[in-house]
Parts: structure tokens; C-alpha cells; sequence
């Protein structure tokens, strides 16, 4: 066989590989290059921590048969039991044998075709198995080995993304090991990348010995396909990892709920078939009957599913809702503190109420809302709330799937908007979180600006002064907390809500207050009194409801 096949390589002057099984028999006979072939038929009917069970024998036009990087990629890649070289020049071939070892890929031969060790070669393969099952099994629990990619027209802003992703990666528990940025001005619509590029990368990915990519954009499921058959890699993007670090970090059931919509939604137009695996009919009990797709059959599944979803997100949003009107029935103001992931929205949260929330850090550390009470001094009490940060290239998928948890920002009465004030791309970060509060409905509430870490500042002055009411503060080291709380308090107290009051006939002179020093939008005549809806500052409605306790009369209604 292998002096035909150097025959016919000589005849075509192409390339021809020949896939073997264990018994001998012919797999796959191919023409052309090796790593463009489909194995995975065979190779996903055993465990990864066991060679594939598969052969390959390949010609090389010419007279070098040593094993290429691209032979090498192609044995690990593809977990070959063996994978041989063959060069073709008449009179001269000459068989070269690799074969995964646990210390890397170990080479026999070259052998002249007359005189093959075969013993040789199958007692080295059968200890190459047994090799590699210690390898995975020592190997289990390890760090993914990650390599980044991004690509757009800014080199700038994409070097800056990628050194986000890294930290996106670091957080669900990958190594980097690897990233490029590659300057074009849109994504390649089928690899992302390029393939030229893709191509370089998959040589240096094999040396790497990358497990996954990771792709800087949202990309789609023939790019990720695409990818990975050049690559060799498994491909994800960064929606995927966010929502990979968001499976994680979830709690709560809401916040459960809110992650499996997100990834149902995320991966519904990316399903598609592979091979005879998702391709079989399907029919009786739970489908539709005969004549539907394994694949269809999903599909209808995963929508199904996400239906139930959005029913029990719609009763968690109205939970939401009554306990947001019982606060607001109690009058307690509420603030919340957004901010870019990773600013110290927790820490603050913290250092300000005395809790014990759950703060790391890492990217997204919080993702269910937190509320404590802050005790404001003679103002009384204020509820904080900790909600989610923002991040660059947000999905709008993601936002609404946790739109519930998102919107205690729209429902709050101050915004406290904890900034990084140590990270260079400060002032991007500020425009993310202010587009995002934009599209949640919440970018006309009033705001308190934040600068955390400024204890790391080497200057201050480095610091572009917003117009609205800023502070310099560490929430780690307690320093400017107090001012803060302070212009809480203040600017909580200032605020018009909208409160119900009962007058009685006897106390005018509250009436005559609650016009002066507010907006009465509806006056309801009773037997008693009058019901007065209006809209007044925290401390007026603290004023007026002391005056209703108060004697009877009108001169105590001065302030």
C-alpha cells in the first residue's frame, strides 16, 4: 500500500492520506491536505483521555519525510494513535512515525518501506495510550490555557479591550497565555479574524498549547465554527464568558433565573447540527412525532424553555415591584451605587453600613442586588442598593434578561456613581456605565459621583472634574466617607417625592405649608379633613408629618 500511494503521489503531485483503525481497516482515504478532513466521527466515540484509536498515513511530495508543525498539530489535535510520513522520491522512500507522548511528540524512523519495525511501532502506541491517560488525569482541574483575539479599526481602544478580556478570562478561572489584536476596519464575516491570520495562529496555538480562544466580540456561530476548524481550538466570545463568570458568580434564585435566560437566548441561534449526532429523526413521547430533527426537536425544547422563563421572571419582577412600593410606602429615600465592574461598588457598600457583602477583587464579584440601611445622622435613614456593574460590549441580550436587576437604578432616588479613579480608561468607563443608565431609563436621576481608590492617586488633578456633586474617597481605607454620606443625606432631603398626607380641618396652617414648600398636585375633601397628594422634599414631608402630630393650630406650621 505505501509504495502505491508514493506512486500516485507521484503521478498527481498532490498529497494523499489514508486513515486507518486499529484492525486495519480503511477509515478515510483523502486527497489533498491532511488537516482539512472531518474526524470526528470516529474520534468522539472515545473519552479525551484516550488516543482516538486512528491512524494516519500521508504522503509527502518530494524527498524530506520528517513530520511537519502542522503534522504534530494535526496528531494532538486529533489524538492520533500514530500519524506517518511518507516521502515519495522513486527509489528512495522512506517512512518517518510520530506518536503523542506524555513529554511531547516522540519520532521514529526514518525507516526504508523494506524494513518497518512493526512490533516496534504497536508496542509504542499501545504505552503512548496508557501515556496519555495518566497525562489528562494529572492534568484534571488545571487552568484552561486561554488565547485572546480582537480586531477593529482602533489599535488603541482594541489593545485596551483585550488587556478587559484578559481580566474577564483570569476571572473564570483561565490563563492567558496569548493575545493579538489584529487592525482591520470590520470582522471578517467567516472567520473573524481572517483566515491568514487564523492560520499563523493555529501553528503557535499548537505550541502554546492553548485549550480555548476567546474572541473580543460577539461573534456568530459560523465564525466560532469557522474558527475552530482552523484554530483546532475550542472558540468562545466574550458574551460567553460573561455569561460563563455570571453562571458562576449566581446566588440568588432570581439571579439563577436571569443567567439561564441569558444563555438560552444567547445559544438558540447558535445551535446547529453535527453530523448524524443532531441530525437523527425523532418521534413518540415528548416531540412532535416522527419526522422531526434531533436538532428541531432542541430547538422547539430550548424556546419552550425560555418561555417558562420569562413567566417566572415576569413573578419575580412583580415581587420586585411590592417590595419597592413598601419601601416607598415607608418613605425610606433610596440610593443606589452603579458603577463599571470591579470600581468597589461592594466595598463601599460595606465600609458605609457596617455588612458583609461579598467583596473580591474580580469582575463581577456582585451579581445580585444588595440593600442595607445607612444610617444618615439626623436625616434619618437611607437604603442602599448594590446592583451589577456595567461592562464595554454589554450584549443588549444580556440587559434584558437582567433588566429586573438592572432597574433598581431607574427605581432609586439617587444614583451614587462609584468610579475607579486609579484606572487609566476612567473616563470610557464613565461613558459605559452613563449609556447603559441611558438605555435603562435612569440617565435623568440625579447623580453623586464617587472616586474610588483615590488613596493610589498620585495627584488628584489627573481627575477631570464632572459637573455634578464628585467626592474623592477609599472605600477600603474609610477615608471621605463621611462627606459622602453627608451629600447623601443632603441631596436625598432636597429631593420631591410624591407623599399622601391627611389634614384635619383644625390644622390649616399645614395645608398652607405643604403649598408653600411643595407642589400639591390633588386635594380630596372628607368628613374630616382633606387628603392632600403632593409632591414634596425629604425634609418638608419630615416637617409636615411633625406638625400633623403636633397641638392643634396653625402657628406651629412656620418652619
Amino acid at each position: 500500500m505505501l509504495r502505491e500511494m508514493a506512486e500516485m503521489t507521484r503521478r498527481i503531485n498532490r498529497e494523499i492520506c489514508i486513515y486507518l483503525g486499529r484492525d486495519g481497516s480503511v477509515l478515510e482515504v483523502v486527497v489533498g491536505r491532511h488537516d482539512r478532513v472531518n474526524l470526528e466521527v470516529w474520534t468522539s466515540r472515545r473519552g479525551l483521555s484516550r488516543l482516538s484509536g486512528v491512524r494516519l498515513i500521508h504522503t509527502h511530495p518530494g524527498g524530506n519525510p520528517s513530520l511537519s508543525e502542522m503534522d504534530e498539530h494535526t496528531l494532538r489535535k486529533l489524538r492520533l494513535d500514530a500519524l506517518g510520513a511518507l516521502s515519495t522520491e522513486e527509489g528512495r522512500e522512506l517512512l518517518c512515525v510520530g506518536y503523542a507522548a506524555r513529554e511531547g511528540v516522540k519520532l521514529l524512523g526514518p525507516f526504508p518501506l523494506a524494513g518497518l519495525p512493526h512490533d516496534e511501532l504497536l508496542d509504542a502506541i499501545r504505552a503512548a495510550d496508557e501515556e496519555v491517560r495518566f497525562e489528562v488525569g494529572r492534568a484534571d482541574g488545571a487552568a484552561e490555557r486561554a488565547a485572546l483575539i480582537g480586531c477593529g479599526p482602533d489599535g488603541g481602544g482594541g489593545e485596551s479591550s483585550l488587556r478587559e478580556l484578559e481580566n474577564l478570562a483570569d476571572t473564570a478561572g483561565a490563563e492567558t497565555v496569548h493575545r493579538v489584536f489584529q487592525k482591520r476596519p470590520r470582522p471578517d464575516s467567516a472567520t473573524y479574524i481572517g483566515s491568514g491570520l487564523a492560520e499563523e495562529l493555529a501553528m503557535i496555538y499548537q505550541k502554546l498549547k492553548v485549550d480555548v480562544c476567546i474572541a473580543d466580540d460577539e461573534i456568530t456561530g459560523a465564525q466560532a465554527r469557522n474558527l475552530e476548524a482552523v484554530l483546532g481550538v475550542r472558540v468562545v466570545d466574550r458574551t460567553a464568558l460573561i455569561l460563563d463568570i455570571f453562571a458562576q458568580r449566581a446566588r440568588s434564585r432570581e439571579g439563577k433565573l436571569q443567567v439561564e435566560l441569558a444563555q438560552l437566548r444567547y445559544r438558540l441561534p447558535r445551535l446547529m447540527g453535527a453530523g448524524t449526532a443532531m441530525s437523527r429523526l425523532g418521534g413518540g413521547i415528548g416531540t412532535r412525532g416522527p419526522g422531526e430533527r434531533k436538532l428541531e426537536m432542541d430547538r422547539r425544547l430550548i424556546r419552550r424553555r425560555i418561555f417558562d422563563l420569562e413567566e417566572q421572571m415576569k413573578e419575580v419582577s412583580r415581587q420586585r415591584d411590592s417590595q419597592r412600593q413598601r419601601v416607598k410606602k415607608n418613605e425610606v429615600p433610596v440610593a443606589a451605587l452603579v458603577g463599571y465592574t470591579n470600581a468597589g461598588k461592594s466595598t463601599l457598600l460595606n465600609a458605609m453600613c457596617g455588612s458583609d457583602a461579598f467583596a473580591e477583587d474580580k469582575l463581577f464579584a456582585t451579581l445580585d442586588p444588595l440593600k442595607r440601611r445607612l444610617s444618615a445622622g439626623e436625616g434619618g435613614e437611607v437604603l442602599l442598593v448594590d446592583t451589577v456593574g456595567f461592562i464595554h460590549k454589554l450584549p443588549h441580550s444580556m440587559i434584558s434578561a437582567f433588566r429586573s436587576t438592572l432597574e433598581e437604578a431607574k427605581h432609586a432616588d439617587l444614583l451614587v456613581h462609584v468610579v475607579d479613579a486609579t484606572s487609566p480608561e476612567y473616563k470610557h468607563q464613565m461613558t459605559v456605565v452613563r449609556d447603559v443608565l441611558e438605555e435603562l431609563g435612569a440617565g435623568d436621576k440625579p447623580q453623586i459621583i464617587a472616586f474610588n481608590k483615590a488613596d493610589a492617586l498620585p495627584s488628584r488633578e489627573e481627575i477631570e472634574k464632572p459637573d455634578v456633586p464628585f467626592y474623592f474617597i477609599s472605600a477600603k481605607r474609610g477615608i471621605g466617607l463621611q462627606p459622602l454620606a453627608d451629600a447623601i443625606r443632603e441631596a436625598l432631603g432636597a429631593l420631591q417625592r410624591e407623599v399622601v398626607l391627611e389634614v384635619p380641618f383644625a390644622k390649616g396652617a399645614v395645608l398652607a405649608y405643604l403649598h408653600e414648600n411643595g407642589k400639591v398636585l390633588e386635594e380630596t375633601y372628607t368628613e374630616t379633613g382633606v387628603s392632600v397628594r403632593a409632591l414634596l422634599g425629604g425634609d418638608a414631608v419630615k416637617r409636615a408629618r411633625a406638625l400633623l402630630a403636633g397641638g392643634a393650630g396653625g402657628q406651629s406650621a412656620k418652619p
